[in-house]
Order: structure tokens, then sequence, then C-alpha cells
């Protein structure tokens, strides 16, 4: 199988929902590991919000910052 890597965008949003409801069925039901957490850190049901706040936008002096 291959794998690449993409931008999210509202093409891959089915994907996306299908990805994150599976892979949080898997953390609640075997109590796996859930890191990156950036990716939960927000609803992916509200898409929109979610899309805008998954990247690092500014940089402070203790790092990255959302």
């Amino acid at each position: 199988m291959n794998i690449e890597l993409v931008k999210l965008t509202g093409e891959y949003k089915d994907q996306l929902f299908d990805m994150l409801t599976e892979w949080k069925k898997d953390i609640e039901e075997n109590h796996t590991n859930h890191s990156p957490w950036a990716i939960f850190r927000n609803d992916f049901h509200d898409f929109d919000f979610y899309l805008e706040n998954l990247e690092i936008k500014e940089e402070t002096e203790d790092g990255p910052r959302s």
C-alpha cells in the first residue's frame, strides 16, 4: 500500500471523518495512544473550524503556537 501525505481540504472531508472516527473508536475501545494530540484538539465534525485551526499559524518565544 502506498501512502501519500496531502494537505487537508474539503476534497478529503469524508476520508478525514472515516479515519478519525475509526481512530477514536480504537483509542476508546483499546486504550491506544492518541498521539499526535493536535489531530484531536478540535472537533472534526465542525469541519470548517477544524480545518482553520489545524495548522500552526504563528511563532512565539516558547515555540510554535496555533
